[in-house]
């Protein structure tokens, strides 16, 4: 998982330091207290799916696509807010049946700041230390609740931190998880973590905060896509001027210092078709 990190996943020091540790620290526990939940928090684009799909890829040998990965798009799965107790039942199912199956299931739940608290409700039995539930033991399970809550918040410590003049890596997880703590309780629509027992029963095992990408991380997404897609053979060969019209088609902020990706590295992969093709109409 840290060679996948180091290799695939730019920019996120914190991410890669604790959430390595805090899986493997679980996987070697043959008798863990309570299952290990994670929340990642941060803006669209920053590798909170892309990290999620690496831990997927580190533990299983079909990663995601194992049958024993259950990846979950809250709002496309769960879109009536009249509807939460058939939810509820639909998603205890789910986890019960990938349980009974292999106790060491993976639960990935996108986008849970917009669903309705009280259908993560229906998470705490399973995530508890409870010995058994129904005869079944769920501690040994991992649940990845991904989230853009304090996405902006996030943002401001980062952008903060860069003015002071202080390295990236500096940045510590006390320095971010307080406020994240914070934005999960605050969040003033009733809906994802503030109002869920997850919070009142402290289940959640750790906040961990993905940083906005600088352009330096940017620069690594668009050499590692122009390889993924086959217009080089390896990063060492990609031009550095190809990669600086990539650049210049992405939006940055602040508006005067232009420090950080709007979109972290979520719309690299158009970027590179359209100016790849723009360079091929003008040979």
């Amino acid at each position: 998982l840290r060679i996948a990190f180091h290799n695939a996943v730019f920019g996120q020091h914190i991410a890669e330091e604790v959430v390595v540790k805090l899986i493997k620290g679980h996987i070697k526990d043959s008798d863990p207290t309570k299952a290990l939940v994670l929340t990642f928090h941060g803006p669209p684009g920053v590798g909170k799916t892309f990290v999620s799909l690496k831990i997927a890829e580190s533990l299983y040998r079909r990663g995601i696509k194992s049958k024993f990965v259950q990846n979950i798009f809250a709002v496309k799965e769960f879109p009536d807010k009249e509807m939460v107790e058939r939810y509820k039942a639909q998603l205890r199912a789910r986890i019960e049946e990938s349980v009974a199956k292999c106790e060491r299931s993976l639960f990935i739940i996108d986008e849970v700041d917009k669903i309705p608290a009280t259908l993560l409700d229906a998470l705490v039995p399973y995530m508890d230390s409870n010995t058994h539930v129904n005869g079944i033991n769920y501690r040994k399970s991992i649940f990845l609740l991904l989230s853009n809550t304090a996405g902006s918040n996030i943002n401001e410590i980062a952008f903060k931190h860069w003015k002071s003049g202080m390295k990236r890596e500096t940045l510590k997880l006390s320095d971010l998880e307080n406020e994240l703590m914070k934005q999960a309780l605050n969040v003033e629509r009733i809906s994802g973590l503030r109002h869920s027992e997850l919070i009142s029963r402290h289940l959640v095992s750790a906040f961990i905060p993905f940083l906005p990408l600088a352009k330096e991380h940017v620069r690594s997404c668009i050499r590692e896509g122009l390889v993924a897609r086959k217009y080089f053979s390896q990063v060492k060969n990609v031009p550095e001027d190809v990669v600086d019209r990539i650049v210049k088609e992405l939006t940055f902020f602040p508006e005067i210092e232009q420090v950080f990706s709007i979109n972290g590295c979520r719309r690299v992969t158009d970027k590179i078709s359209f100016v790849m093709e723009q360079m091929r109409s003008e040979l």
